[in-house]
């Protein structure tokens, strides 16, 4: 009879772990989601950012060229 309850205690624990690891790995996998979002819209921001530098840069290029050319 002790072996029984025993038995179903631990049963009962490793319940409890198998839950307990589930839930983690569903809480990690979300978080590296969110993480892999923020990364791209970051990278997004940056490639637009560099975008706009040059073609300022380059609209600078061809005024100088311009008055250059005058």
């Amino acid at each position: 009879m002790a072996y029984h309850e025993t038995s179903t205690n631990n049963d009962s624990l490793i319940d409890q772990i198998n839950q307990w690891e589930q839930t983690s790995i569903a809480k990690i996998q979300q978080t590296a989601e969110e993480q892999r979002n923020i990364l791209r819209q970051t990278i997004r921001e940056y490639i637009q950012n560099i975008d706009n530098q040059l073609s300022s840069f380059n609209e600078k290029i061809e005024q100088m060229m311009k008055e250059k050319n005058k």
